[in-house]
């Protein structure tokens, strides 16, 4: 059997094409791609997720608040989907400000003072929640 093996060093990028003083640059190709990425990732597939998490967050209360169902460890059950309910609608806000460009002042004026803080706080009660 032949060995078909070549060495390459790793201080030496020459041998990959690139020099040491290389930088690898983008151009308009690879930023399409990544702008149309983040716009399937982060707008379109974010935005179904948070759609399907708030129905199933709604339902799970609606479902839990049952009073044969009533008990300490569903008012946890509940509590937590509260908690994510906020976190989804407040990520979904940002999903549509950030990939498909839907703002407006009112946003921009909450943002700093509401929707980011609420943002955090569902998230650490979450978490609050998971733990107890």
């Amino acid at each position: 059997m032949e060995n078909n093996f070549i060495p390459i060093r790793l201080n030496n990028l020459s041998y990959l094409g690139y020099e040491d003083t290389d930088c690898p640059t983008s151009d308009q190709a690879s930023e399409y791609l990544i702008n149309q990425v983040k716009f399937w990732v982060e707008g379109v597939s974010l935005s179904l997720v948070a759609i399907i998490g708030a129905i199933g967050n709604i339902l799970s209360i609606i479902v839990l608040s049952h009073p044969d169902l009533r008990n300490s460890f569903n008012l946890l059950l509940i509590g937590l989907s509260i908690f994510d309910s906020i976190y989804v609608f407040v990520s979904f806000l940002e999903a549509l400000r950030k990939s498909f460009g839907i703002v407006s002042n009112v946003h921009l004026q909450l943002y700093p003072h509401f929707i980011y803080p609420s943002q955090m706080i569902s998230l650490t009660g979450s978490v609050f929640l998971i733990i107890s």
